[in-house]
């Protein structure tokens, strides 16, 4: 029931760079929103629909992990919305499971 916002926090050295989805994740997660991830929205300033990198994939991936579940990414472009579920992103994901 809780919509979070994130924006791409830039920086000339671009590992230091901060995806929306990652800002979004830490956002949740310090307002104390620990899984139940159901949908995630990705945009940007392109025509075809963006998907999340890797690194933002594996983030998604271990907040739905803690609550079970399995999210639609809504991969916008300017004239497409694909629907696309986090485990086809991310198959045979690493999780803190995979540590025992």
């Amino acid at each position: 029931g809780t919509v979070v916002t994130g924006t791409n926090i830039e920086n000339a050295s671009y590992g230091l760079a901060l995806c929306a989805e990652t800002v979004a994740v830490a956002q949740a997660m310090a307002s104390g929103v620990r899984g139940g991830l159901e949908a995630v929205a990705v945009t940007g300033p392109v025509a075809e629909p963006i998907t999340p990198c890797g690194r933002c994939r594996q983030v998604l991936s271990e907040l739905a992990q803690l609550g079970g579940t399995n999210p639609v990414i809504l991969c916008v472009g300017a004239d497409e919305v694909r629907r696309i579920r986090l485990s086809e992103l991310l198959p045979h994901a690493f999780g803190p499971a995979s540590l025992s």
